[in-house]
């Protein structure tokens, strides 16, 4: 079994402690899987270092642990990259959540000529799902011009579509359309900019 511990709530790990983390996970060694500890080593100046210890059951011709493989490696570099990525999702979800304008991400569908075709939502705010009616499975579900093809008529796709290949800002303001959701026409404000291969609008 996997079995990962972090720092928060732990202290470090001493060699010792590592044996003991060790031993929790040989029992399904023992049984013929492998298992994995990630722990804090201390290192002979007196800081800590993150290591990955995996061990490898040896099995016979029965299918009886004979042996035991074990191995070692530096994983502070993961580990660090890991907790940035948290930091960094962490910080996102909050921005986005705290927008009051409704926002989504959008990736692109291209076909086998690599043209867009449409978008895929991949992430929304509450008040872009209260808007749109939908939960964000429902919506992760339904590409852009299926749910709404009247993007396509308006010429929205259009500029959808420009701002993910050229990587110019999109900037639409009091543009009249005729809302799917309202069904009735309206004045909207769009902002789009291009976020890898999609597109993060808001309106």
């Amino acid at each position: 079994p996997k079995i990962r511990k972090r720092t928060k709530g732990w202290p470090p790990f001493t060699p010792g402690a590592l044996l003991a983390r060790v031993r929790e996970v040989q029992w399904g060694v023992l049984e013929g899987r492998a298992g994995r500890v990630e722990a804090r080593l201390r290192q002979p100046p007196g800081d800590y270092l993150w290591m990955n210890l995996r061990v490898k059951p040896v099995l016979d011709e029965s299918g009886a642990v004979v042996a035991r493989i074990a191995g070692m490696w530096d994983a502070q570099a993961e580990h660090d990259t890991a907790e940035a990525l948290a930091r960094t999702e962490a910080r996102y979800a909050a921005a986005l959540a705290a927008k009051r304008d409704a926002h989504v991400f959008l990736d692109a569908v291209r076909d086998d000529d690599g043209t867009i075709v449409d978008f895929v939502y991949t992430d929304a705010n509450a008040a872009a799902l209260e808007w749109l009616g939908r939960d964000l499975e429902s919506l992760r579900a339904v590409s852009l011009l299926t749910a709404f093809p009247g993007h396509r008529e308006t010429g929205m796709f259009d500029k959808y579509v420009h701002t993910v290949e050229t990587g110019e800002q999109l900037v639409e303001d009091e543009r009249p359309i005729r809302s799917a959701v309202l069904d009735a026409d309206a004045w909207f404000d769009f902002r789009g900019i291009r976020v890898l291969d999609g597109l993060s609008l808001s309106w």
